[in-house]
Formats: structure tokens, C-alpha cells, sequence
């Protein structure tokens, strides 16, 4: 996982550092930055910084994460500023912490 040092550069997820004219802005995940672009849910914000794995499974400890983006299948659930939320429902916000608890 990248860590971008300065999330108030426009990102558009090809690496280069440059963008597409979406701003910028990021999330606190595990005390990473992790760059969104406006209007994304954290679940995808947290895709596209290549994080897959949000917790693991109680039964058997398997990786889960994001499968339905509908808020359908719960497998996306993390702790967001305090709460337990399905990451696929929510909006991300500048500052918002993201903890990805019980990971693989």
C-alpha cells in the first residue's frame, strides 16, 4: 500500500501524481492517508489505494472485503470515526478516520 504524502494534489489513480480535475482530499486509514475523490464511498476509496482486505472472517480468519457495493452483503463492514459501518454505504469525508480492524 501507497502512502501519499500530500492528499490536497488532484488524484486520478494512475500514479503519476497528477490528476483529472477531481481535487483531493484523504482518509485516516490505520494511520495511512489514503486519497478519495468527491462523491466516493470509502469502500471504493479504499479499492483504488489497492486495500482489499478489510477484516477477516470470524469462523475461519479469510480475508473479507467489498463485494456487493450495495450495502447487501455486510462483508465490507469497518470501525469510521467510532462507529461500525458498511464502508460500501458510506460517503468518505475529509478526516475521517478508518480503522480496519481484525485484518489478515
Amino acid at each position: 500500500m501507497s502512502e501519499p504524502t500530500d492528499c490536497a494534489r488532484e488524484v486520478d489513480g494512475d500514479g503519476d501524481g497528477g490528476g483529472d480535475g477531481d481535487g483531493g482530499a484523504c482518509l485516516d486509514v490505520d494511520g495511512a492517508r489514503i486519497p478519495f475523490r468527491p462523491g466516493e464511498t470509502v469502500a471504493v476509496a479504499l479499492l483504488r489505494a489497492g486495500i482489499v482486505a478489510l477484516r477477516s472472517s470470524p469462523a475461519a480468519g479469510m480475508p473479507r472485503g467489498a463485494f456487493c457495493f450495495m450495502g447487501a452483503c455486510q462483508e465490507c463492514v469497518a470501525m469510521v470515526d467510532g462507529e461500525l459501518r458498511q464502508t460500501c454505504l458510506t460517503p468518505a469525508a475529509p478526516a475521517m478516520t478508518v480503522t480496519l480492524t481484525d485484518r489478515p
